[in-house]
């Protein structure tokens, strides 16, 4: 029905004979641009509503090229439509999202907004009564009550520094309410992707597949705590149970459990009798620090990896017996490794002698053996030793979100898919908004060689609100293997003036050469070179832009030289389409033998 209505005439389902009053566009804007679809879009989001309005004000005419570079996307005044493709680039984007608007938010409403190809203005119709999908309400009804998303709680305080606080404890909660096995607990990372939208919870319960939420408060005073936390049946709304805690800080984990205990008795299941010893063995100061570089580790960026890292070690460093500090410095370590800040192998090391001291001083914290098997198939090329680890995890705690995702992580590399796809499809069934978790099934597609696949996750991860260059990252290199140059071109371009790392300058260079201009590409290998001197750049990087320039003799030496820095990214060339032309080549095999990938 959606693709009838770009097409205009009018489309089947809607109303020719009415055109929607401006209050009533209006309203429809605000109910697209607060949906999921658009919500962490803003540039969408303000491309829409300056169509929309000056269509609404009479003013079609002032809808051209360069009036919406200038006006929404800030571009200045000698902006170019020739060289700069901004403008169409976010139009088909969002005639795209109108459309999965539609499909999957809207079926309900009764105003449909669409923009015909090549056109800026917007079309307004009214959709007939009967073209409307299924009533919400009959699937809400089959939201199951155990199913519980724990959403983040509001800090009513006004030191900032506590704001770690409010995502602590809800994520305390979250971690021993999955203690019940008859529950099924949506990570943290679905369930906080709603921090600060004021939204029905209703509505937030339908988008998580959650028949309870559970939502909160904290003020701190001093030593003087107020917790305030309600369970609410999403489905209907109404509040299964509610309650306030006054109470000393220092009585923090008892007003967890308390919670935690609380909600599992108006949902009727039993948890276990106690907390896990390992977040509490080490005193609330001890605790306080992990929670805190738990909050940086969260932000999910080079900066707050930095953070975290002086957080947990300053924890270490005061507290050396008390093991989760240890365990989050080596996620963070690999982290870093990942994403080519920091030497892989030093911070593999790093990582690897963390997570061995967890293991010491607590054999219990299972996450510790994911993250150890993880790093240990990147560090030695131990793909089997990673498999026992990682599997040890899952056997001590099944819901294991990060550990699922870390077992196809190890898997991929050996081309093992369809368990690698049994892995994240749990891990999305956990953590249904996961960026990571969403860009990760699309590498799979990608190193499988189905490219539109790859490319719908990736354009899923965006669509959730992944506004980081991951998922562009990922495009350009799948468009390239697709055959897609123009569109591979174009993606790389956006994103050229943006302060990218190494690697997203590799890709694009990757683009350039591929389209024929050798020269930006050479003028990126130089820029590369430059960064080396006073930063790390990941060697993988040159090799596949050396790669691109047919330069195969010197793509081998970076090849090589990146196996020896255990660069995360070579740890998938058995498998990556881009390698093909030197599979037959016997440098290239004694490469595979040194990472145990013949």
């Amino acid at each position: 029905m959606l693709g009838m209505l770009e097409a205009l005439p009018v489309a089947e389902g809607t109303n020719p004979t009415r055109q929607p009053g401006t209050d009533e566009v209006r309203a429809q804007v605000a109910r697209i641009t607060e949906s999921p679809a658009f919500v962490h879009s803003e540039r969408l989001c303000r491309f829409l509503r300056v169509a929309v309005q000056r269509t609404l004000d009479g003013q079609p005419d002032e809808l051209k090229e360069y009036n919406l570079a200038r006006d929404v996307f800030d571009r200045p005044e000698q902006f170019d439509p020739r060289v700069d493709s901004i403008v169409r680039v976010e139009a088909r984007r969002l005639r795209s999202k109108l459309r999965s608007y539609y499909e999957k938010y809207g079926q309900q409403d009764r105003i449909m907004i669409a923009f015909a190809p090549g056109s800026y203005v917007p079309e307004f119709r009214e959709r007939r009564p009967e073209a409307a999908a299924v009533p919400v309400q009959e699937q809400e009804q089959a939201a199951d009550p155990n199913t519980v998303a724990v959403l983040p709680f509001l800090d009513l305080g006004s030191d900032p520094e506590q704001a770690y606080l409010c995502d602590a404890l809800a994520e305390e909660i979250i971690h021993r309410l999955d203690e019940c096995p008859t529950l099924k607990v949506i990570a943290r990372t679905s369930s906080f992707s709603f921090k600060n939208r004021n939204l029905d919870i209703r509505d937030i319960g339908r988008r998580l597949g959650a028949g309870t939420v559970v939502e909160g408060s904290v003020r701190q005073a001093g030593d003087q705590l107020r917790v305030s936390v309600a369970a609410i049946d999403a489905v209907t709304g109404s509040s299964l149970w509610s309650e306030t805690y006054d109470r000393r800080a220092t009585d923090l984990f008892a007003v967890e459990e308390e919670i935690a205990q609380r909600i599992a008795e108006a949902l009727r299941v039993k948890l276990a009798a106690h907390a896990s010893p390992a977040l509490h063995a080490g005193g609330l100061e001890a605790y306080t620090l992990y929670l805190k570089g738990t909050h940086a580790w969260n932000q999910a960026n080079p900066v707050g990896f930095d953070r975290a890292i002086e957080i947990f070690s300053k924890a270490t460093s005061l507290y050396p017996d008390y093991a989760p500090p240890y365990a989050a410095l080596a996620d963070v370590y690999l982290a870093k490794a990942m994403w080519g800040n920091s030497v892989p192998s030093a911070a593999l090391h790093k990582g690897l002698r963390s997570a061995l001291e967890a293991l010491r001083l607590d054999p219990g914290l299972g996450h510790a053996y994911a993250i150890l098997g993880v790093s240990l198939s990147r560090y030695r090329w131990d793909w089997d030793g990673a498999d026992l680890l990682v599997n040890r995890c899952l056997q001590m705690a099944p819901r294991d979100v990060l550990a699922h995702f870390y077992r196809a992580f190890c898997l991929l590399p050996r081309g093992r898919f369809e368990e690698a796809a049994e892995c994240l499809q749990r891990a999305l069934e956990l953590d249904p908004l996961s960026h990571r978790v969403n860009r990760t099934i699309g590498w799979m597609h990608y190193l499988e060689r189905r490219y539109d696949d790859a490319a719908w996750w990736f354009q899923r991860s965006v669509e959730l609100g992944d506004d980081s260059l991951a998922p562009h990252f990922y495009f350009v290199q799948t468009y390239l293997r697709a055959g897609r140059l123009k569109d591979a071109l174009r993606e790389a371009q956006q994103y050229e003036n943006t302060p990218a790392g190494s690697m997203m300058r590799a890709v694009i260079g990757e683009a350039y050469a591929l389209n024929g201009d050798a020269r930006e590409a050479r003028r990126i290998l130089r820029e590369l070179d430059t960064r080396a001197e006073e930063h790390y750049v990941d060697s993988f990087g040159r090799a596949i832009l050396q790669g691109a320039l047919q330069d195969w003799e010197s793509a081998l030496r970076w090849l090589e030289r990146a196996v020896t820095e255990r660069s995360l990214w070579a740890s998938f060339i058995a498998r990556d389409p881009r390698f093909d032309v030197l599979r037959n080549d016997p440098r290239f095999t004694r490469l595979l033998d040194r990472m145990n990938l013949s």
